[in-house]
């Protein structure tokens, strides 16, 4: 491929670029139609929505060019027949300044009558943060959510279906596992002692016949971190792992009290040793290492 226009974000642009996306997954409903977002939001009234780059241009219409999202996805469930991934890295904090002026017309990019029945026969929805709650990005870095997602669809989410070599990312998998990278940074932040560092927890829902956005031909991959202590006992420490029902063990060393590894997703037998007999050797048989992450609490070694 070569290099894409990308048109500035203006609201008129937005919804132009939606109107032509939806005009191809109505062609067929066999098609899969993914909808990405990633900039401003803002909640009030308890829904959403999406600021374009010139919300607030026009002071005499200052909401004229934001999105109702909730209305919107309203609209799509009852307009699209296939499957449809709406994925959104957006803030969703109420903000009683804009609450205040907001009036005006509000734009939405599909709209339905009351009464029109669901469509819409897989549908998932990922929100980047809860009602309420702001959505984070380190400076000059891929937002949290965005990266998170990215990771998950390289191959970090994923469940077998049928006899086959084939693991479909569902809707589902997807949500677990950038909910659970997610998780896993907040984790490595708390660890690290990341002054002002705020948490943050995706919603997401997610209905109908869970079909998938994408196939691997290949085992998911899983992080994993195994944590020991006390950190005096650990300096001859070794992890052993081995899949079940396979002869091959392989070694990671330990000793500075944590081993950061990534494993094919499936089930292993763990052990715990010490070269110089410092410690008890400990395993642990048939231990499921499931996506995206494994990162199960430190074990206190014994002499």
């Amino acid at each position: 491929g070569g290099p894409v226009k990308v048109e500035s974000a203006i609201a008129d642009n937005i919804v132009k670029a939606h109107d032509a996306w939806l005009a191809r997954l109505q062609a067929n409903d066999a098609n899969v139609g993914l909808l990405y977002y990633c900039g401003h939001g803002v909640n009030v009234d308890a829904q959403d929505f999406l600021l374009a780059s010139d919300f607030g241009a026009d002071d005499n219409k200052p909401w004229r060019n934001a999105i109702n999202l909730t209305d919107s996805l309203f609209g799509l469930m009852r307009k699209v027949h296939g499957a449809l991934f709406v994925l959104v890295d957006a803030c969703r904090e109420f903000s009683k300044e804009l609450a205040l002026q907001r009036y005006g017309e509000i734009r939405q990019l599909a709209g339905a009558n009351l009464q029109d029945k669901v469509t819409c026969v897989d549908f998932t929805h990922i929100s980047s943060t809860g009602e309420g709650s702001q959505a984070f990005a380190d400076p000059d870095a891929v937002s949290r959510f965005t990266a998170a997602l990215l990771e998950a669809l390289g191959g970090y989410a994923g469940e077998k279906r049928g006899l086959g070599n084939e693991w479909m990312v569902t809707g589902e998998e997807l949500a677990k596992a950038v909910r659970g990278l997610l998780k896993a940074r907040d984790e490595e932040a708390l660890e690290a002692e990341i002054e002002d560092y705020e948490p943050q927890v995706v919603e997401n829902k997610v209905a109908g016949r869970t079909g998938p956005l994408v196939t691997l031909d290949r085992k998911p991959r899983v992080k994993v971190c195994l944590r020991l202590g006390p950190k005096d006992k650990c300096a001859s420490a070794k992890w052993l792992v081995k899949p079940m029902k396979d002869t091959k063990e392989s070694e990671y060393d330990a000793s500075t009290g944590k081993a950061a590894l990534e494993l094919d997703k499936g089930v292993y037998d763990l052990a715990v040793i010490s070269s110089t007999a410092a410690f008890t050797r400990v395993d642990w048989q048939d231990t499921e290492i499931a996506c995206p992450c494994f990162h199960p609490p430190p074990h206190e070694l014994a002499t």
